[in-house]
C-alpha cells in the first residue's frame, strides 16, 4: 500500500479500484418485499449472549431470521418473547442481512439470514399481547426499493477524482522528463558517446593517446619559432668616443682606363 501512495500510477489503481467498486455496490440495488412466518411450519429461537439479537431457526430446512435487538421500537428483550405463551408471528425480509458476529447453531456458523421488521407476540388465549416493528418496516409496511446508489455515487465520485489527477500528475512528469531532454541534446542530434577503444591484448595498462606534432617538408619534427634578438653591440665594448672605430677607406670597384684623346 505504501507504494501505491508514493507513485502517480499507484494512486491511478487506487482510483480505479474506488470507481469499479462503487459501480459494484451501486449495482446492488433491488427491490425488497416482505415474507410471513408460516403457521404450518416449526420454529425454534434463541437470543445471542453478547449482541442481544433474537435468531429464529426453521425447522427442517436451512432458513434463519435474524431480529437485530436495536433495531426494534418498544426494544427486543428475551424476557418479553419468554412470556409471550401464544408464542409469536414474524414478518421477514426476502433479502438476507450478513451477521456481525456470526451466529454458531449446533455446530453451523450462520454468516446471513432474514432480516425480521415486525414480532407479534401471543397471550395463552391467541390474543396479540403486544407488537415490536422496526423503523425501516414502519415506513415502508409493503415494501421498498432499497437504492444503493444513494451512497455508492460518492465512492464513484472520489475514484474519479482520484484518477483524474493521477493522470493530469503522470502527464506533467513525462512533459517535465521530455522538456529536459530536448534542453541537453538539439533537434534530430545523436548524443554524444565516447569513442570505443580496442582491447589491450598484453593485458598492460594503456596510455592516453597523445596526437603526433606536424612533420616538417623533410621528415624532422619542427621546432617552434624564435625569432632573433637583435644584438644592440655587437663588438660589446663600452663606447668610448668617435675615436674608438677607425675609419675604413671606401672601395670602389676598378675602373677602365679611358680611351686616348686624338
Amino acid at each position: 500500500m505504501n507504494t501505491l501512495t508514493r507513485r502517480s500510477w499507484g494512486w491511478l489503481i487506487i482510483g480505479i479500484a474506488l470507481v469499479v467498486g462503487g459501480l459494484i455496490w451501486g449495482l446492488t440495488s433491488h427491490g425488497v418485499s416482505y415474507q410471513n412466518s408460516s403457521d404450518k411450519a416449526s420454529y425454534k429461537y434463541t437470543f445471542g449472549e453478547s449482541t442481544g439479537n433474537l435468531y429464529v431457526m426453521q425447522d427442517g430446512t436451512s432458513n434463519y431470521f435474524v431480529g437485530f435487538s436495536e433495531s426494534f421500537s418498544p426494544s427486543l428483550s428475551q424476557s418479553e418473547i419468554d412470556n409471550a405463551d401464544g408464542g409469536f408471528t414474524f414478518v421477514a425480509r426476502t433479502d438476507t442481512s450478513s451477521l456481525d458476529p456470526a451466529f454458531e447453531y449446533q455446530g453451523t456458523t450462520i454468516n446471513d439470514a432474514y432480516k425480521i421488521e415486525k414480532l407479534v407476540l401471543y397471550d395463552k388465549n391467541g390474543n396479540v399481547q403486544d407488537t415490536l416493528t422496526t423503523a425501516e418496516y414502519r415506513a415502508n409496511p409493503t415494501g421498498f426499493y432499497d437504492n444503493e446508489w444513494l451512497k455508492a455515487i460518492w465512492l464513484v465520485l472520489g475514484g474519479l477524482v482520484v484518477t483524474i489527477l493521477s493522470i493530469i500528475f503522470m502527464a506533467r512528469g513525462r512533459g517535465a522528463v521530455a522538456k529536459n531532454s530536448f534542453s541537453i541534446n538539439a533537434a534530430g542530434a545523436m548524443p554524444y558517446q565516447p569513442p570505443m577503444q580496442a582491447p589491450n591484448p598484453y593485458g598492460q595498462p594503456q596510455a592516453p593517446y597523445t596526437p603526433p606534432a606536424p612533420a616538417t617538408p623533410y621528415g624532422q619534427p619542427q621546432a617552434p619559432y624564435t625569432p632573433p634578438v637583435p644584438p644592440s653591440n655587437p663588438y660589446e665594448q663600452a663606447y668610448q668616443g668617435p675615436g674608438q672605430y677607425p675609419a675604413q677607406a671606401p672601395t670602389y670597384p676598378p675602373q677602365p682606363p679611358y680611351p686616348p684623346q686624338q
